[in-house]
């Protein structure tokens, strides 16, 4: 489940490139079409705006809880390899690197198929620490 997780940040920054339909085939292994839809919304106001994800995260999974075909991750997520860009020079915009802990519940939902999918993100506002090697 923890490596479910951990693909779907590197398939989202993918999807966040290509058309809406690309994108959706992306993103279908690793997150349920309701938070797939949210994500791809996004998208497109961002491309509207000219701008893209750039860089990547790394996962710090700190905790899983399982329960039945459901389980909750606690990440303390690295993203400060990652920014906003713009879309046209993939320049990254001043301002917008991100933290190196960033601590995030993450719903995740096992299905029929055998997948573990993302259901929900939520950004959590108390602080955590990874650690590192």
């Amino acid at each position: 489940m923890t490596d479910a997780y951990a693909a779907y940040w590197d398939v989202s920054t993918r999807a966040a490139g290509l058309p809406r339909d690309q994108g959706w085939a992306v993103l279908a292994p690793y997150s349920e079409p309701e938070h797939t839809e949210q994500l791809l919304e996004r998208v497109g106001k961002w491309q509207r705006k000219g701008i893209e994800p750039w860089g990547y995260v790394v996962a710090h999974a700190q905790s899983v809880k399982v329960n039945g075909s459901t389980a909750r991750l606690l990440d303390c997520q690295d993203a400060s390899h990652a920014a906003v860009a713009k879309a046209k020079t993939h320049a990254v915009i001043s301002g917008t690197t991100g933290s190196p802990d960033v601590h995030i519940a993450a719903d995740m939902q096992h299905d029929p198929d055998g997948r573990w999918r993302l259901k929900q993100l939520t950004i959590l506002e108390t602080p955590c620490s990874a650690q590192r090697s």
